[in-house]
């Protein structure tokens, strides 16, 4: 999952650091080391910086979320909990693209950026298999 902002990056570089080296800057960022898988952590802190607001202006943001989503599924006894996290994290990703003014996102597609269609048209072509996948298995 990508950071959302260059302060975001930043923490995750410092957590990224505490959990290769040891040498952690704060307690916060001890804490974050100690309840975050490496590969999270990682995704996180290898964000391209170009373009990244230095904050992001939600009280809450996308971290928090997935840091709670995370916990709440890694504290029953799922061993898959990233699938559940991620499967939210999609969802509401989706809801708020959904609540956008759909002309401001067609003129923006137009403006030259047709990426955003081919990779959505792949998700969704990822997701199907996912969910044609788990409906027809027989146990």
């Amino acid at each position: 999952m990508p950071s959302k902002s260059k302060s975001q990056r930043r923490l995750m570089g410092w957590v990224h650091a505490c959990q290769k080296h040891g040498k952690c800057d704060s307690s916060k960022v001890k804490k974050l080391a100690d309840d975050i898988k490496a590969k999270d952590v990682e995704d996180f802190a290898k964000t391209k910086h170009k373009g990244l607001p230095e904050k992001t202006n939600k009280k809450k943001g996308m971290f928090s979320e997935w840091l709670k989503k995370k916990t709440q599924f890694e504290s029953c006894e799922i061993k898959n909990y990233m699938f559940f996290s991620n499967l939210n994290v999609i969802k509401d990703r989706v809801n708020e693209l959904l609540s956008m003014d759909p002309l401001e996102i067609d003129a923006m597609i137009e403006d030259g950026h047709d990426w955003a269609r081919e990779h959505l048209a792949t998700a969704k072509d990822d997701i199907e298999e996912v969910h044609n996948w788990l409906t027809t298995r027989e146990y």
